[in-house]
């Protein structure tokens, strides 16, 4: 088995040799990746999670008399409307103002139509028996 033996000097002779080639295409790398930041769309998500403990739902008068029941589906779909009913139009028409999102029309179809198209931006899905994990996403 014959194997050629690398040399560092040679190595270096070689990079010597093709500096500016490498150092030209080290630029142009550089600036197409500069480039694509402004073509690329850039999305932006915020994410949380929310817990709601099942003590929120009984009643405090008898929660020493009667034993914890839980209703797992119940519970989960108190949870599910209590979530769509927090994101209601007075808190879309607020982060559409604060985030410049809406174009602030008085024409009540048009408002509704951009309400719409920011509520679609919310996502919600049940990760557990108690939490609820929230995401909004927007694109420049």
């Amino acid at each position: 088995m014959n194997t050629d033996k690398v040399f560092f000097r040679d190595l270096l002779k070689t990079i010597n040799t093709y500096k500016t080639r490498i150092a030209l295409i080290c630029v142009m790398s550089v600036a197409f990746c500069f480039q694509l930041t402004f073509w690329i769309e850039k999305q932006f998500t915020s994410t949380f999670e929310i817990n709601v403990y099942s003590k929120y739902f009984q009643n405090p008068l008898i929660s020493g008399v009667i034993p914890d029941v839980y209703n797992i589906p119940e519970m989960r779909f108190a949870i599910d409307s209590m979530v769509k009913e927090a994101i209601s139009d007075e808190f879309i028409d607020i982060l559409g103002r604060k985030y410049n999102m809406s174009s602030g029309t008085k024409d009540e179809r048009e408002a509704a139509r951009e309400r719409q198209m920011i509520r679609d931006r919310f996502s919600y899905f049940s990760t557990g028996g108690q939490s609820y994990q929230i995401s909004f996403s927007h694109s420049d």
